[in-house]
């Protein structure tokens, strides 16, 4: 007979508890807590307070829960396969992820390097001055490729020097030598692995996105479209002033390989059309009475009296 396994108390209320903020949250994600003290967990879960809940059970009861969600969240199971990422803390939250993502990075805190473990980033030197006598050190940096020269006594790096590659182990002169200049190249803090939202997993590295970098980029390509539009001919709001001005130079640029004169004012508006005047010889008074002007009545008698000389020249 099979033996059934014995599953505690305490780990079917985790499950019970994580099963419920499943149901009751729209973001599921997982992050990695792993070399993250205890006492700094808690200060980024009193941070993030009413913005997202960071709750970590064994690992078995989160894949369990997450397996009895399959059918009810879709892409959840994705989430699975990640449970092997470290030592994994679920995130619970009704927030966008990138604004989740934001408010996790803004609470992470700077670390020196310790021998071991792996660059987060590429790892520089950079050029110039230092605040080191010329001596021994000079040694130190040429065994790690580093050029220098001594300015005033003391010795300056020659170029940017890349000391450690991105994901590489920190060996120990390294980390020592980013100590004495200061470098933190390491963040204390969750590392978020993924989050689920709408059935679309957000991998950590594409949350991670620096903001400026990302406006940066949007306006780039705004730019470009707007370039391109115009390039093309294409009317819309943004690109119809830059369609004018190019219409107007290459207009001009015509006009002078044409040799063909254009007095054309842009900047004058078209002046409102003259009212057609009709002359009369009849006004009007008060009462809607017509009468007739004394010059009007002068120039009618000459016109009769030329009238009656040409009916008696006509008769004789």
């Amino acid at each position: 007979m099979k033996k059934e396994a014995h599953v505690s108390e305490f780990k079917k209320k985790q499950l019970a508890e994580l099963e419920s903020l499943i149901q009751n949250n729209k973001v599921i994600g997982l992050a990695d807590i792993t070399s993250l003290p205890s006492a700094q967990l808690q200060k980024i879960k009193f941070k993030l307070r009413g913005k997202m809940l960071i709750k970590v059970y064994n690992k078995n009861v989160v894949k369990i829960a997450l397996i009895s969600h399959k059918d009810r969240v879709k892409g959840i199971d994705n989430l699975i396969p990640l449970l092997d990422k470290g030592i994994p803390a679920v995130l619970l939250t009704n927030d966008a992820p990138f604004k989740v993502a934001k408010f996790v990075n803004k609470s992470k805190s700077k670390a020196p390097a310790k021998t071991g473990q792996l660059a987060p980033i590429d790892i520089v030197i950079p050029a110039g001055p230092t605040q080191f006598q010329a001596g021994p050190m000079i040694g130190e940096f040429g065994q790690m490729g580093i050029k220098t020269m001594v300015e005033a006594g003391k010795i300056s790096i020659r170029d940017d020097t890349l000391l450690v590659h991105k994901g590489n182990s920190i060996g120990q002169k390294q980390a020592d030598l980013m100590s004495k200049f200061g470098i933190m190249p390491m963040e204390i803090g969750l590392k978020i692995i993924a989050l689920l939202e709408d059935g679309l997993v957000y991998d950590g590295e594409v949350l991670s996105v620096d903001e400026k970098v990302y406006l940066d980029e949007l306006k780039k390509a705004f730019i470009e479209s707007l370039g391109l539009a115009i390039h093309i001919g294409y009317p819309s709001k943004e690109s119809i002033k830059g369609l004018i001005k190019k219409a107007f130079r290459e207009e001009k640029a015509l006009q002078e390989k044409l040799n063909i004169q254009v007095d054309i004012n842009l900047d004058s508006r078209p002046s409102e059309k003259p009212k057609e005047i009709k002359e009369t010889t009849e006004t009007r008074n008060k009462s809607g009475i017509v009468q007739y002007s004394d010059e009007m009545a002068k120039k009618a008698q000459e016109i009769l009296e030329k009238l009656k000389d040409e009916d008696l020249k006509h008769k004789t």
